[in-house]
This record gives structure tokens, C-alpha cells and sequence, in this order.
């Protein structure tokens, strides 16, 4: 894996947790805003997930209901956040994906098709009692799973061009792919 530092604060956040029955959970997700606010309830809803997905599996729908739970009984009413859970179910051999409000991963496919995994979900903080539903599908060799933040696709279907671009990422080692991803983004004016 590669990351980028950035040079502002923000509330994105990233966690990953391998259960014990072998399963990887990731999340992905962002708090609505910028600055320290956006960054400070970002990190509190890392270490909830920290938490609770040290204490037991959950499913993907699950990690997402307990964030929104967290945001609806610990913060403020106007806290918003979008996120999404990919679990890779080793047993079932199935991504399981459950959303919130996060642009859809995709899943690219060892023969170049690519696949948006978007099981419906409206962003966290609206309520504690909004349903989330999660999906599956099913595992093959050679997949990659690309879960992007909101400034890589404002579509909600990808461009043309995306399949091809991140099918040639996949043959990089993980800092080059992270410099064409940073180069592609400029080019399309995503990022300065």
C-alpha cells in the first residue's frame, strides 16, 4: 500500500481490521467539512471502529450502523459523514460491501472489466434509525478493489477511461501507482 500526505487538515479516515476468522474489513470514509472539526471527529470515528472491530466480527453493514450510531448519540446533530465497509469474506468467497453517502468502490476484474459495487445508503448523521443494506459479490482471482473519496469521481458511473487507467495502476509497484493516480488527478483539475 502507498499513501500521499496532504497538506491540509481534513476528515478522512481509513481503517483496516483482519477478524479472526481470517476476514479484512476496510473502511473508508469522510466527514462533511474541513479544518480541525472535520479532523478531530474523523479520528474519534477511527478509534470507535479501532474499538469495537478488536472486540468482534462484525459485518459490513454492521461497522456502518455503529458509525452512524456513533454520530448520532456522541456528536453534534449537525455532524455529518459518508463511508463505506469492504469486506473480503474468505470463507463465502465474497466482497461484501455496505455504503453511506461514499462514492461506490469498483472492483476490477482479472480480464479489465470493471464492476461498481453500489449497494444503496444514504449518508450517516441523518438519523439513528436509517436501514444500510450490504451486497455481495463474488471473489475471483486477480481482483482489485479501488475505494476512492469524493474528489476522484464526482460521477456516479465511472468515465471511460477509468477501467484502463486503473488496470494499468494495478502493474505498478504501490509508490508509482500512487505518483500516475496524483498525475492523473491534476490533469482532470481534482487536485493542485
Amino acid at each position: 500500500t502507498a499513501m500521499q500526505v496532504c497538506q491540509h487538515l481534513g476528515g478522512d479516515l481509513v481503517g483496516l481490521r483482519r477478524y479472526a476468522n481470517g476476514n479484512l474489513c476496510l473502511l473508508v470514509g469522510d466527514v462533511v467539512g474541513k479544518g480541525p472539526q472535520a479532523a478531530l471527529t474523523a479520528a474519534y470515528l477511527k478509534g470507535a471502529f479501532d474499538a469495537w472491530s478488536r472486540a468482534v466480527a462484525q459485518s459490513s453493514r454492521q461497522v456502518i450502523k455503529s458509525l452512524e450510531n456513533q454520530l448520532a448519540e456522541c456528536l453534534s446533530s449537525s455532524t455529518f459523514a459518508t463511508g463505506v465497509v469492504v469486506t473480503a469474506d474468505l470463507g463465502q468467497a465474497e466482497w461484501v460491501v455496505s455504503r453511506a453517502g461514499h462514492p461506490a468502490p469498483m472492483l476490477l476484474r482479472s480480464d479489465g472489466s470493471l464492476l461498481v459495487l453500489d449497494p444503496p445508503g444514504i449518508i450517516m448523521g441523518t438519523s439513528g434509525e436509517v436501514p444500510f443494506e450490504e451486497r455481495g459479490w463474488p471473489m475471483q482471482p486477480g481482483d482489485h478493489i479501488w475505494i476512492l473519496s469524493d474528489g476522484f469521481l464526482e460521477e456516479e458511473s465511472p468515465p471511460p477511461d477509468v477501467s484502463s487507467f486503473l488496470r494499468s495502476l494495478t502493474q505498478l509497484p504501490g509508490e508509482q501507482a500512487l505518483v500516475a493516480l496524483t498525475c492523473y488527478l491534476k490533469e482532470r483539475g481534482q487536485v493542485n
